[in-house]
């Protein structure tokens, strides 16, 4: 079963957000500034609102909000590449994590 991921997301300035395998997800950012980066890709994107960018690798990306920010990941629009294959789910793990010092 896929794990759920929120649709949207507000994220404090310096919150960091991990994605494994996520290849095929679009992350727009409706507020705010981004960076983000994938696992063996040498290239840095920010993304500002209104914005977007398709997650082209499994393996881990990052995303950080250089401000608070708010952003949809979007899971309905990610097309996996079959080649002709059965597709097989593979499971997508989101983690947020708060900037120091802030409290639950």
């Amino acid at each position: 079963m896929e794990n759920a991921i929120p649709q949207e997301l507000v994220l404090e300035e310096a919150t960091l957000v991990r994605i494994q395998d996520g290849r095929g997800l679009v992350v727009r950012a409706i507020e705010g500034a981004l960076w983000l980066t994938q696992e063996s890709d040498l290239r840095d994107i920010e993304l500002s609102a209104g914005q977007s960018f398709r997650i082209e690798r499994n393996g881990l990306t990052l995303l950080h909000a250089m401000q608070r920010s708010r952003i949809v990941i979007d899971v309905h629009t990610a097309a996996p590449a079959t080649h002709g294959l059965p597709v097989q789910q593979k499971r997508r793990y989101v983690t947020v994590a708060k900037p120091a010092g802030i409290l639950a």
